[in-house]
């Protein structure tokens, strides 16, 4: 399988055309690339760094070392939180369950945290939930995306103009953006996502913004209004903080306000800097995670193609892997409005002992949920 792919990779095929090109010759710069891929390989270089991309729900993600690839089981906390989302903008009265079925007949309405919820439940990451890019033939509402240079170099902003409930969304350590995009774009026609995505790594921010302008439909350099200074790809660049300043609190990262979706980039420890910013505690509706969550003491036993060439900062979750959990579960506790949700990934030892934290931190609708191989996986709770 990697071979093929390494070949289709230097022939420019996918897995289909291959076949039909069985007697073509390679051309001495293509057997170059080749052996440069092959060997890369048999050092047991992940595959998708080589390739510089990675599958995610509907998504070919951009990749590069240093930065943490995608993996399947997140496209299940994805779909934990998409269907809350869908919910929320279309449920009767009731409290908002991931996994549970809501009636077809509800009527919109505002969510009413506490109130009963049906029993009936779907499973996590269930096809029949998905919302893909395009049904019937027809298109969703194309997105744009473009530079907000509001006194900030570190906002990008993503736009649809279709009118839906606005939901505030927290994405804390991005990575390659791989939560964030898809849910802005499986969102689309449902809610809009004012989405703020955060990463202690600069490199994983910048990522994060290719990944964004390469997979939105079109790139606009929006018109400023007011006062506010033209945007474009120019003012992008994310800078680690000043030595003894908490990250996103020595600059302004407000993203300009369009009429649909947006995603704001912040350099920051989690979420910290947002915890003493005005009018940000109590202020979202959803804040969902994949943090590094491996016990210390299992890093060894990782394949060595994710040992060797993964970021640790992005795997250790100290030694009972619930060190980073905990910060962002205090965090989480002051951001999320009332009724708000959280959704996290976490190492499948840890989920139990999770739960119970959470609980003693106040949340409400603690709920486990299994990954695709059925592996305790995802916790989701409300505020």
């Amino acid at each position: 399988m990697a071979a093929e792919q390494l070949l289709g990779m230097v022939c420019g095929l996918d897995r289909v055309e291959l076949p039909l090109h069985y007697d073509r010759q390679l051309s001495q710069a293509e057997k170059v690339r080749l052996r440069n891929y092959a060997e890369r390989r048999l050092a047991a270089e992940p595959l998708q760094y080589i390739r510089g991309s990675a599958p995610f729900r509907y998504l070919d993600m951009k990749v590069c070392p240093g930065v943490l690839i995608p993996r399947p089981e997140t496209e299940g906390l994805v779909e934990l939180a998409l269907e809350w989302i869908r919910a929320l903008a279309t449920a009767a009265p009731a409290a908002v369950v991931p996994g549970a079925a809501v009636p077809a007949t509800a009527a919109p309405a505002a969510v009413v945290p506490g109130a009963a919820v049906p029993a009936t439940a779907a499973a996590p990451g269930a096809a029949a939930a998905l919302l893909p890019p395009e049904r019937g033939g027809e298109r969703l509402p194309d997105t744009v995306i473009a530079g907000a240079g509001v006194a900030s170099a570190e906002a990008v902003c993503i736009t649809t103009a279709a009118a839906c409930p606005v939901l505030q969304v927290l994405d804390i350590g991005c990575g390659s953006g791989a939560i964030a995009l898809s849910l802005l774009q499986e969102a689309q026609g449902v809610a809009d996502l004012q989405v703020l995505a955060t990463d202690i790594d600069p490199q994983a921010l910048a990522l994060t913004e290719e990944n964004a302008r390469v997979l939105s439909v079109g790139i606009e350099q929006c018109r400023p209004a007011q006062k506010t200074r033209h945007c474009g790809p120019e003012t992008q660049s994310f800078a680690p903080p000043s030595k003894g300043k908490v990250a996103g609190q020595s600059r302004n990262n407000r993203v300009l306000a369009l009429n649909g979706a947006s995603l704001e980039l912040r350099l920051d420890d989690l979420a910290s800097s947002l915890l003493a910013e005005p009018g940000r505690q109590a202020s979202f509706d959803l804040v969902i995670s994949n943090p590094p969550y491996v016990p210390s003491s299992e890093l060894a036993a990782l394949p060595h193609e994710v040992a060797a060439f993964e970021p640790q900062l992005a795997l250790d979750g100290g030694n009972d892997g619930l060190a980073v959990f905990r910060r962002l579960l205090d965090q989480a506790a002051c951001l999320l409005r009332s009724g708000g949700m959280l959704a996290v990934e976490l190492h499948e030892s840890t989920l139990a002992s999770a739960c119970r934290l959470a609980e003693a931190a106040g949340f409400d609708l603690v709920q486990p949920h299994v990954d695709l191989n059925n592996r305790p996986r995802y916790l989701t709770a409300q505020r």
